[in-house]
């Protein structure tokens, strides 16, 4: 069968009064609850001069940029397939002078290079959050994510996630880590996002004793993670049996 005459490229579409409007709500809502957390809007070009936008993408991001010719310029320009690049330039040049830190928001489409029947044009909605000092600057991000999923929830959206692709919180995992073996374990689950992978390398291995858990805590006399009561007494202080890797650190840290 022949194609129509009248087609759009693969990877776009139209978006008709009923979705449009559905699309236009959930951003204004997006933007709305930035607003609130001290973010600013800002409006970026669709493209950019590519050597100038490449500057901030990595090599996949560079391997997904849709370049063109700008016929006035005769220069070689692409399509964004990211925003942060974009507000990483504009806090760079023409906000050098604004002390921070920055707080800036967008909504829009980003457009990639993809394969097969994937969508090439993609909606995004976020926030930058430029000379924030750690430890509040990344809780802050993490604060204003969980409220936007949370606001997505309500609207209907039962799919959800939240993905931290900060790398921080993985350097301390596995610079914890007692030895290689452990370390490699750990690394693999974190690669293949195993949540019950990572939850068992590290309970598999304690660095008290050789590499295993001890028969019981050493303050208080408590057993084993896997077989804590609900409620568990240390040094004569009632707290609640730990529930998670991190909390079992943390309760058989205070407890020694």
């Amino acid at each position: 069968m022949d194609a129509s005459p009248v087609r759009l490229p693969a990877g776009v579409r139209d978006y008709l009064p009923r979705a449009a409007a559905r699309r236009r709500a959930i951003a204004e809502r997006l933007l709305a609850l930035f607003e609130r957390w001290g973010y600013q809007r800002i409006i970026t070009p669709v493209y950019e001069c590519a050597d100038v936008l490449e500057r901030g993408l990595g090599d996949a991001g560079r391997a997904e940029a849709i370049r063109f010719v700008e016929p006035g310029s005769a220069e070689v320009v692409a399509l964004r397939p990211d925003f942060t690049p974009q507000i990483a330039r504009i806090a760079a040049t023409r906000m050098h002078d604004v002390d921070g830190p920055l707080r800036l928001c967008y909504e829009g489409a980003v457009h990639r290079l993809a394969a097969g029947l994937a969508r090439s044009e993609i909606l995004q909605a976020g926030v930058e959050l430029i000379e924030a000092d750690p430890p509040d600057g990344d809780a802050e991000a993490l604060a204003v994510a969980a409220a936007v999923l949370a606001s997505i929830h309500d609207d209907g959206v039962a799919d959800v996630r939240l993905d931290v692709g900060h790398v921080g919180p993985c350097v301390a995992v596995l610079g914890a880590a007692p030895d290689d073996d452990a370390r490699a374990a750990l690394a693999g689950a974190l690669a293949r996002k195993d949540r019950a992978g990572v939850g068992r390398a590290a309970a598999a291995r304690c660095p008290r004793r050789g590499g295993r858990w001890p028969r019981r805590c050493r303050g208080c006399g408590a057993p084993p993670p896997r077989s804590w009561p609900r409620r568990a007494r240390c040094r004569g202080r009632a707290r609640s049996a730990p529930r998670s890797t991190s909390s079992r650190r943390r309760w058989r840290r205070a407890a020694s």
